[in-house]
């Protein structure tokens, strides 16, 4: 039997990746056109405030994942096992892990903004100058901790057969049997999930004051009904229609920015929790057995790449998300079309 060569070995991997190729493809190009109208609308089309400093402080990374980290993994994985550049390759990793980290901490500020403001109104809130100094804090210190990606990470020998190795951009081969790679995921995925931990909580103690509130409403409402029940019968046609009136009004009025802005912080959150979870298991896992979690094969090579880099919906899909839940962003980017189909038409 004759033995494959690396070009051969690194096609046929390759091949297998393909899909997960043109799914980091499509994350790549939404990303970068969802975060890139972001940071012109926020700044540009909305009043200035702490809501919109954190959503901004939160497009750069992500617009940063999709303009670096997705063509590199793009990149890695169209040359499987041909990957030689050590620096590259920890550079890569640790911007990977910066950009993902700095997302979340700026994430987690802005939930903490909008507790604050519901449930505890009357106190001092965050200003913007300090929203400014917590997301440079928070880049910082997502840095700090990435910067341990930098020496674990690097170029992992694989053998392919006898007579064939191959080279790939994963933890490199010195650190495999010490306990560095571990101490790293382990302290990124602690944070992470510390993090997770504090978003839970903030938004348990929002919904609690949402549902206190809202329990108070009704009660008002009912016991208004009740008295307007006991006037006299001259009142009842003035009664009816105020309350007519007022419905209309309810139906009529916009929703109140706070509202608003809290129900984008919770799906963001949700959908970051979600997204996060695959990739932070498999990643420590790796880092605990030290070579490939699952060995690679038509499925593995399918579904694993996709699962490892799950985090990534994070950094894309929340764009997606401010175009169905505000409306002021859809009409600051049907402007901004309408502006470039202008440029072009002239």
């Amino acid at each position: 039997m004759t033995n494959k060569t690396l070009e051969e070995y690194s096609e046929e991997e390759a091949s297998r990746r393909l899909i997960p190729v043109i799914y980091l493809g499509i994350l790549m190009i939404v990303g970068i056109i969802g975060n890139a109208l972001v940071l012109i609308s926020y700044p540009m089309k909305f009043s200035v405030r702490t809501h919109r400093t954190f959503i901004t402080g939160l497009a750069i990374p992500d617009i940063l994942v999709c303009l670096v980290i997705v063509p590199f993994e793009i990149v890695e994985m169209r040359y499987q096992y041909r990957f030689y550049n050590a620096i590259v390759c920890k550079l890569f990793r640790t911007c990977s892990h910066w950009f993902s980290m700095a997302s979340i901490f700026v994430l987690t500020q802005l939930s903490y903004d909008t507790y604050q403001r519901i449930c505890k109104p009357l106190k001092e809130q965050i200003s913007i100058k300090k929203a400014k100094i917590y997301i440079g804090g928070g880049y910082i210190i997502s840095l700090c901790l990435s910067s341990l990606s930098f020496f674990g990470s690097g170029i992992r020998i694989v053998s392919l057969d006898n007579f064939t190795v191959g080279h790939d951009c994963s933890l490199a081969d010195e650190y495999v049997d010490t306990l560095l790679p571990v101490i790293g995921e382990g302290v990124i995925t602690l944070m992470v999930f510390t993090c997770i931990f504090f978003l839970v909580l903030l938004y348990s103690l929002i919904g609690r004051k949402i549902f206190i509130q809202s329990k108070f409403r009704r009660q008002f409402h009912a016991k208004t009904s009740s008295e307007s029940r006991g006037n006299k019968a001259s009142n009842k046609i003035f009664t009816i229609s105020k309350t007519r009136n007022t419905e209309e009004t309810k139906r009529k009025s916009p929703e109140s920015p706070l509202n608003r802005i809290t129900k984008i912080a919770f799906m963001i959150t949700v959908v970051f929790i979600l997204s996060f979870i695959p990739h932070a298991i498999i990643s420590l896992l790796t880092a605990l057995k030290g070579s490939f979690l699952v060995e690679p094969g038509s499925v593995a090579s399918l579904i694993m790449p996709i699962l490892a880099r799950s985090v990534m919906i994070n950094n894309v899909v929340n764009p997606i998300i401010y175009g169905f839940m505000d409306k002021r962003f859809r009409q600051s980017c049907n402007m901004i079309w309408m502006n470039l189909v202008c440029c072009r038409s002239r």
